[in-house]
């Protein structure tokens, strides 16, 4: 409670405790008009208890039933990855996604972090490559998975190690797996911009 609202409650109840002493000394004596007089502020010191206090109350319990859920949020390992990321804790985040990707393999994102996480935070490319290249000695992931670490490995080389002549080995790597896919035609558009420079 706030010093302010401590004040009102104090002067609120001092005066709603003198209009009681008021009415129950000298009711039968009072005329109809000096009982109108307390009335009033008797309803006024009520009115502003009303306002200030129970009315915020209600509001508040009433947006915790609406809006809060009944059981506490627990953060798994990827958002408890994201903070860390967040909060430059980077080696942490890369540990935290070496666990979700464990327990959920079929999932690359955890592997797009760490890798992203390595280049652009911890300035190591080598460590990224390692990355994407032991995501890609694993088996089971669909087309659209393996086809991106295939493109995310060979732009990494051509980036970070002018190795050309390795994304080129991806690239056809690409056109020959997935041949008349998407992926074959973005594989040979890489091709050609190689080529071009």
């Amino acid at each position: 409670m706030s010093n302010k609202q401590l004040i009102v409650l104090n002067l609120s109840v001092l005066g709603g405790a003198t209009l009681i002493y008021l009415i129950a000394t000298n009711w039968a004596d009072m005329d109809i008009g000096s009982r109108f007089v307390v009335f009033v502020l008797l309803a006024g010191v009520l009115g502003v208890l009303f306002v200030a206090f129970f009315l915020p109350m209600l509001g508040e319990r009433i947006g915790e039933f609406f809006y809060t859920p009944p059981e506490e949020v627990q953060a798994d390992d990827r958002q408890r990855a994201m903070a860390k990321l967040a909060q430059g804790e980077y080696e942490e985040a890369i540990d935290l996604f070496k666990k979700v990707a464990k327990s959920e393999p079929e999932d690359r994102l955890p592997i797009v972090e760490i890798a992203k996480i390595q280049v652009d935070h911890l300035h190591d490319p080598d460590a990224a490559i390692a990355t994407v290249r032991g995501a890609l000695d694993r088996e089971g992931w669909r087309d659209n998975d393996a086809a991106y670490f295939h493109f995310r490995l060979a732009d990494l080389l051509v980036e970070h190690k002018q190795e050309t002549e390795q994304a080129r080995t991806i690239y056809q790597e690409v056109i020959d797996k997935y041949p008349e896919t998407r992926h074959s035609a973005n594989a040979t558009h890489k091709l050609h911009e190689l080529d071009a420079v």
